[in-house]
């Protein structure tokens, strides 16, 4: 979940421009979230069953049966 707007915060602004400029920034960082989530890349290789659980790939990754 993001909030974007808190019109409560002591910093939240009544100027529509504000909103607007803000909401602008947000449109930005989930577009980056984003790119970033459609850059992991998968491999499928076939393995005997007895070493499914020594298989550890790439950041501690596991293997999927």
């Amino acid at each position: 979940m993001l909030l974007v707007y808190d019109p409560f915060s002591l910093n939240a602004s009544p100027s529509p421009d504000d909103k607007k400029r803000n909401l602008d920034e947000v449109v930005q960082v989930l577009l980056a979230f984003a790119k970033d989530a459609a850059d992991v890349k998968s491999q499928s290789i076939v393995v005997e069953k007895r070493w499914h659980k020594t298989i550890i790939g790439s950041n501690g990754a596991t293997l999927e049966t």
